[in-house]
């Protein structure tokens, strides 16, 4: 009897203990099969569905999509209310939504295990035949509301932009796997010795951080289906040492920070009565000067809007003026990569100069009045009452056009990040506020200063001077001492990005 047919049997009959199935994992020999979980089905584990069912978990256009439920027996019905498991089954994992196909040389051998869809949706919609069998033990073991529930809540606990990242990683691996035939069942969960081989097939191909993001994906991959991970096993480290140093070649060259220079040029280039360049101008001084990323104040696409996520104009900057006549303006910022749902808070302060970020935001609500408030904060108006949010993609493509025809160094979204912190400390402004500003620890920031140590050489025109470097080595050191972090504990961080 072989190993399948008799997990299905066991699975179907109670007698049969967490032991006995145990004990025919190892008959069948195949060291790296999952241990089989212990499944106990019986009527009653079953909620009857009340009549909104179908409201509550709405099914998607899969009229045209074969069953890929298992065959079940007459037996199995009694256990298995079919056609609720069916249709919560295909509510979770069908969809009507249709991706690109991938390009000539990385195509995907067709499975109905990997429909095509979006890349923000590969992380829940590709599956295995371990993730499979969960989700059904997860049906025997729980009211299929509840399990389905569950399922749910975890779709919700990454944000697009992650989930898109790691169906890079998932793409890739299941083209490693494709070309070498490895069996589905193999996939997931993915031995020691397949990730050790995934990574040093890649060893000299790709940069040693390109091969940790797509394992982050892979893990991602594993821990939406419970999956066990082996991608900690010292084998796989150690295949990741290597890919780190032969990578070196194909890696990205760092990014340079935006300086006071480049804003000097941006702002010669804009008309501020303009709805889009208010727009724009207003994201530069605020992703600058608030330490920020620019994925946090603009949108990445037009069809990721989501006020979870999304700066909106509504409550709005906040205007505040300190009783020595400072004003600042604080913006609250909903989603940040560290703070997750915690969000920040987001403070400019007003300069007296032509690069004042308050004046900046105040001219954008001035120009690019009248849209709804539940839009992002930089939307912008268009011709006949129309309006637009800045996306991240357009706010690069329109000031790095105005910068290379100056002359200036490509930059990316998160040079401004960059670039603030470094004017800011130039300024005089102690490492601590910096640090709270940008939303950093004290580690954190210590950490991001070796990194600037390797970005600011590479700045245009000189911006940043001999004297300025050593200005900012002295403030540093300074406040790694106020810490009290030993430097040699600094040192042993050589492979964190923490940019």
């Amino acid at each position: 009897m072989s190993y399948n047919k008799f997990l299905s049997m066991s699975s179907l009959n109670p007698s049969f203990s967490a032991a006995t199935r145990a004990v025919a994992s190892s008959v069948e020999g195949d060291c790296n099969k999952f241990p089989p979980r212990p499944i106990v089905a019986h009527k009653d584990s079953f909620f009857s569905f009340s009549s909104n069912f179908s409201s509550n978990f709405p099914s998607n256009n899969i009229s045209s999509s074969p069953s890929i439920l298992p065959e079940f027996s007459s037996d199995t019905k009694n256990i298995f209310p079919s056609s609720d498991l069916s249709s919560c089954y295909r509510n979770l994992f069908f969809t009507s939504h249709k991706g690109r196909k991938p390009s000539k040389g990385w195509e995907i051998k067709p499975s109905h295990f990997r429909p095509l869809v979006p890349a923000k949706e590969r992380l829940y919609f590709w599956r295995t035949p371990y993730g499979d069998e969960h989700f059904f033990d997860l049906a025997s073991r729980l009211p299929l509301p509840l399990a389905s529930a569950a399922c749910l809540a975890i779709r919700s606990a990454l944000v697009p932009a992650t989930a898109t990242t790691y169906a890079a990683g998932m793409k890739r691996f299941t083209q490693f796997c494709d070309q070498w035939n490895i069996p589905e069942s193999d996939h997931m969960p993915a031995s020691y010795a397949l990730l050790s081989a995934f990574v040093a097939f890649n060893i000299g191909k790709e940069a040693g951080n390109t091969i940790k993001t797509w394992l982050s994906g892979i893990h991602g991959w594993h821990t939406v289906n419970h999956a066990p991970w082996y991608g900690d096993d010292k084998w796989v480290h150690l295949c990741r040492t290597v890919a780190n140093r032969e990578g070196t070649s194909h890696e990205k060259p760092p990014r340079p920070p935006a300086s006071l220079n480049h804003l000097r040029v941006l702002r010669q280039a804009l008309d501020l009565t303009l709805p889009f360049h208010a727009a724009v101008w207003g994201a530069a001084l605020a992703t600058f000067w608030g330490c920020h990323r620019l994925g946090e104040l603009t949108v990445l696409n037009l069809s990721s809007l989501d006020p979870i996520f999304n700066v909106t104009r509504s409550p709005g900057p906040i205007l505040r003026t300190l009783t020595d006549g400072t004003r600042s303006v604080d913006v609250h910022i909903p989603w940040t990569k560290t703070t997750k749902e915690r969000g920040a808070d987001m403070i400019l302060t007003a300069r007296s100069d032509d690069l004042c970020p308050c004046v900046a935001i105040l001219n954008h609500f001035l120009v690019n009045n009248n849209i709804p408030p539940g839009q992002p904060l930089f939307s912008y108006k268009l011709p006949h009452g129309r309006y637009r949010p800045l996306t991240r993609q357009d706010f690069l493509s329109f000031v790095n056009k105005i910068w290379s025809d100056a002359g200036l160094l490509h930059v990316y979204g998160h040079s401004f990040r960059i670039g603030g912190a470094v004017e800011i400390l130039l300024a005089g402004v102690p490492p601590e506020i910096v640090a709270a500003i940008g939303g950093w620890t004290s580690l954190a920031f210590l950490l991001y200063w070796r990194r600037l140590k390797e970005l600011l050489p590479m700045s245009t025109v000189r911006a940043y001077k001999q004297n300025d470097m050593n200005r900012l080595a002295r403030i540093f050191d300074d406040f790694r001492v106020r810490a009290k972090i030993p430097k040699a504990f600094l040192d042993s961080f050589d492979d964190i990005s923490i940019l």
